[in-house]
């Protein structure tokens, strides 16, 4: 609902970003995610995110100038650059109930994208920190120790 509540409001741009409000951005994170997007696209990658759970690991690995591309099984949702036209076909994310989080929401969208032949990725080194160790209920993340020690020095990690 989210997402279709601000395309009415805003209108589409080339992309869609999705983020979760507990990150950090890295300085020129955007141009950067969408100009390496732009180069992978014609690999087969439909969604590129600038950072990814430590729990998802790389597949294979795309040299990009100074940053590698790694593709991926599932991205999570704290970073994820696609086109309008992927949303269109693999979106809208499965509903889960509002007592319910960390229910798997963006490996069932990346699952049917991966289903058709096309790839995941995330840049390395990435462009954007997770800093959000809780989930909306103040428990523990999975992973929430290795996310911790992945943010950036001076980075508050809650």
């Amino acid at each position: 609902m989210v997402i279709a509540a601000s395309e009415q409001y805003y209108g589409r741009g080339e992309y869609l970003y999705l983020s979760d409000n507990d990150v950090y951005f890295k300085p020129d994170w955007l141009d950067t995610l969408e100009g390496l997007y732009a180069c992978v696209w014609s690999q087969g990658f439909r969604v590129l995110g600038a950072y990814n759970h430590p729990y998802h690991q790389p597949t294979s690995i795309l040299r990009l100038g100074p940053y590698a591309g790694h593709e991926v099984n599932a991205l999570a949702t704290q970073s994820m650059l696609m086109s309008w036209e992927v949303w269109d076909k693999y979106g809208p994310f499965c509903q889960t109930p509002v007592d319910k989080v960390c229910q798997s929401e963006d490996v069932d969208f990346t699952n049917k994208i991966r289903s058709d032949g096309f790839k995941l990725g995330v840049v390395s080194p990435t462009l954007v920190a997770n800093c959000g160790i809780t989930n909306s209920f103040g428990e523990h993340i999975p992973g929430w120790e290795m996310v911790k020690r992945q943010a950036p020095a001076g980075v508050i990690v809650e």
